[in-house]
């Protein structure tokens, strides 16, 4: 990881300085849309649990600030990309980087347009060589209910999602997950796993919310996490 967030630390302060309602207030807005939710794997799906996270993204400012010191920050700014073209995303950026601020780092955005930043986001240079620190992203629920299609977990080093964690216990539970012969040792591992994700700071989990979506004059269309166009009618 490129400095300072190779500094597990400094990792866990983002972690206590992000506050989940914060960024689903300012984001959603509508609180019938969202949910407050500690599962790295979903909230309301048999790998939900709160392993982990007791006390972190509830905006614990202090903390942050304590954990800041102990791990020697020096105040170099942290480069945030900003995606400024998809509203979800765009909305994220001030919010984090104002909650990050007090929890007592220094941040510098980066606005760009959301394929300058799928370009960037592959450079492993230092934050002020044209490298980056941090991003804001969302995902589809229905790949983030498995650890094995959940990218954030993946710790496989160089082969793992942007920001490249490298953790060998998480590997080895994911291996575990994938391995486990029946749905309640599943559960255990995926806790397990959570538990370990969260010490090590794979990512940063803030929640989750519903697209709402209409139709007029259709039918048969498919309850799906994604749009599908088959099986539809006009009436």
């Amino acid at each position: 990881m490129v400095p300072p967030f190779n500094s597990e630390k400094i990792r866990r302060a983002a972690m206590y300085a992000f506050d989940q309602k914060a960024f689903l207030e300012g984001v959603i807005g509508d609180s019938r849309y969202y949910q407050t939710c500690d599962a790295m794997f979903v909230c309301g799906t048999p790998l939900e649990s709160a392993a982990g996270m007791d006390g972190l993204v509830r905006g614990n400012f202090a903390r942050s600030r304590e954990l800041l010191k102990e791990a020697g920050y020096d105040g170099t700014p942290i480069v945030m990309l900003h995606t400024t073209d998809i509203a979800v995303l765009t909305n994220a950026g001030p919010i984090a980087k104002d909650l990050l601020e007090k929890g007592g780092f220094k941040v510098e955005m980066v606005p760009l347009d959301f394929q300058a930043i799928v370009s960037r986001r592959l450079r492993k240079t230092p934050a002020n060589d044209g490298g980056w620190n941090g991003f804001m992203t969302s995902w589809l629920s229905v790949d983030m209910m498995n650890p094995l299609t959940n990218s954030m977990v993946n710790a496989s080093c160089e082969k793992a999602n942007f920001g490249w964690p490298c953790d060998v216990e998480v590997e080895k539970l994911r291996d575990a997950f994938a391995r486990a012969p029946d749905p309640e040792s599943r559960r255990k591992i995926a806790a397990d796993l959570q538990a370990r994700a969260v010490a090590y700071g794979t990512h940063i989990h803030l929640g989750q919310y519903t697209l709402p979506t209409a139709s007029r004059r259709l039918r048969g269309i498919v309850t799906s996490p994604i749009p599908v166009f088959w099986n539809i009618e006009k009436q």
